[in-house]
């Protein structure tokens, strides 16, 4: 019997995916990423996101009443 274990790996997403995952612009993830409001990463030019950590920072966000969460 083989043994199986299914590993999560929490890979590193674009730009461009996580304002399509959000459902918002990527003006909107890019403005937030420069002005560190959403968890990311920068190399170089290139902006990267953890799916894990964007999940996280929309949980602790959800529930602000008025404040605008996304730029």
């Amino acid at each position: 019997m083989v043994d199986k274990k299914v590993v999560y790996v929490d890979r590193w997403m674009t730009l461009e995916e996580v304002a399509q995952y959000l459902q918002v612009s990527k003006d909107s993830i890019y403005r937030m990423a420069r002005k560190g409001e959403i968890p990311a990463s920068k190399i170089g030019n290139l902006w990267r996101f953890k799916k894990k950590e964007i999940n996280e920072w929309m949980r602790n966000n959800r529930n602000r009443g008025n404040e605008q969460v996304l730029g």
